[in-house]
């Protein structure tokens, strides 16, 4: 490889983080006021997502392989693309750490769920 030549990770590579919380399901921490430090934004086979740095107000109970752990500090994959916009638009504003909650709410028109922050 020539000196000139760049690697494809260099430039199109996904974003390196490094979060401090245990890893869980987005599904267990719906309706838990956190505070958002940061986040990071993935692509996967679906699209893109993020990986959300976060701690809970309250302490969470996870199974880990061989334990039970009890956690605060978390990192979660979101995919929803309200949360996505409205995270983006809070960094944008300078206004990450923010708390807030995950919540499921149901459209009045089409009756589908979708999620968002409040």
């Amino acid at each position: 490889m020539s000196s000139e030549q760049r690697r494809f990770s260099d430039i199109y590579g996904q974003p390196e983080f490094d979060f401090p919380g245990e890893q869980v399901d987005e599904k267990l921490i719906r309706n838990i006021d956190m505070i958002i430090y940061d986040f990071a934004i993935l692509n996967g086979t679906f699209g893109e997502f993020l990986v959300i740095d976060a701690e809970l107000a309250e302490e969470l109970v996870i199974n880990t392989a061989n334990e039970q752990k009890r956690v605060k500090r978390v990192q979660f994959a979101e995919g929803s693309d309200i949360i996505k916009r409205q995270l983006k638009k809070a960094k944008e504003d300078k206004n990450l750490p923010i708390t807030a909650k995950i919540v499921e709410r149901m459209s009045d028109k089409s009756k589908m769920t979708y999620r968002t922050l409040e």
